[in-house]
């Protein structure tokens, strides 16, 4: 497991657990469609956000919510897209 600040470019995961307790955080998180379980792709990395795509949709989250998403699992081949 790694956290999400940890991936590269196109590296895929699945969301594991939040490492936060703040509820506006964790709401905000759920609202952007990541929960655990939910997969995900890297899609570019910036100075000061990531995008993933999630279901087929990108979502642009701030370093500090990147932060906040701790236990995420490497897939070599996840598909994106929740069961």
């Amino acid at each position: 497991m790694k956290p999400l600040e940890k991936f590269r470019e196109s590296e895929k995961g699945v969301v594991a657990y939040f490492e936060v307790r703040n509820p506006k955080i964790i709401s905000r998180l759920l609202g952007v469609g990541l929960s655990p379980g939910v997969s995900f792709r890297v899609v570019k990395l910036r100075k000061d956000s990531f995008v993933i795509e999630i279901n087929g949709r990108l979502v642009v989250l701030g370093r500090e919510l990147g932060r906040s998403i701790a236990g995420v699992n490497r897939v070599e081949s996840a598909s994106c897209r929740t069961a």
